[in-house]
């Protein structure tokens, strides 16, 4: 059983581990669930949904990072799917993303 300090001490690992989470190598699918789990321990860091989204979108890989920078994407939930749309032609992606935009200010 863990001692309060040995549980503040694994806390604040996952805690750094979170602070410098990248994509990497990992897929958006692998990356996504390790963003869930650690973020846990921070939630300091992303106190609202806006910091989480900007969190999630600076661990992207470059390539991602940009297209999904582009259209804002105002959820963690959108930038997730903006990121897993990346595989799609671009051109497809930005007529799904401005059409589902447009829905959103209609309703």
């Amino acid at each position: 059983m863990l001692t309060d300090r040995g549980t503040a001490c694994v806390k604040y690992a996952k805690q750094q581990e979170f602070l410098n989470l990248e994509q990497g190598d990992m897929t958006v699918e692998q990356y996504d669930a390790e963003f869930d789990m650690l973020s846990r321990f921070a939630p300091d860091v992303i106190r609202d949904e806006a910091a989480r989204t900007k969190k999630f979108v600076r661990g992207l890989r470059l390539d991602i990072q940009g297209l999904v920078r582009a259209f804002r994407p105002p959820t963690h939930a959108d930038a997730v799917d903006i990121s897993l749309q990346k595989r799609v032609n671009s051109s497809k992606l930005v007529g799904k993303w401005l059409t589902s935009g447009q829905k959103r200010k209609t309703e």
